[in-house]
């Protein structure tokens, strides 16, 4: 891994995070990584599915990176969802037990698709068209 942040993709939203970091807590981005044969500090990941609020994702990125965040309850299950789509288990077991203990113990996380686990892809910067927003 490199030092300098790589930068995800989301809506018309670029978020900049710590690729070490987001390796550690994302068993997806760690195997996009594996497996990719562009160098890193020539790529972007990019979050195809749309159902999320860029709040949301900026949250998630910010939990992966251990970072202090303002999340709701009512959040929570995007923050789930995106933690499926990352493979981030951590996040995903501690958000649940959360849930579990203090909102509903019922509670049962919504089934993803496969097109939805498999959302996230790197793309070399070359690709990346002009965004607006840079969420430090």
């Amino acid at each position: 891994m490199i030092d300098q942040p790589i930068t995800v993709i989301y809506q018309n939203e670029s978020f900049l995070v710590d690729p070490y970091l987001l390796s550690n807590s994302s068993r997806k981005f760690q195997e996009l990584i594996n497996s990719s044969q562009e160098n890193i500090q020539n790529i972007h990941l990019k979050l195809l599915n749309n159902k999320f609020t860029p709040r949301n994702v900026d949250n998630f990125l910010k939990i992966c990176q251990n970072q202090q965040t303002d999340v709701k309850n009512s959040e929570l299950e995007e923050i789930l969802l995106l933690a499926q789509i990352f493979g981030a288990d951590q996040v995903f077991n501690t958000g649940l037990n959360f849930i579990h203990q203090t909102i509903d113990p019922n509670y049962i996380v919504p089934n993803q698709t496969p097109e939805d686990l498999s959302s996230l892809i790197l793309e070399n910067e070359n690709v990346q068209s002009h965004f607006q927003n840079v969420n430090l």
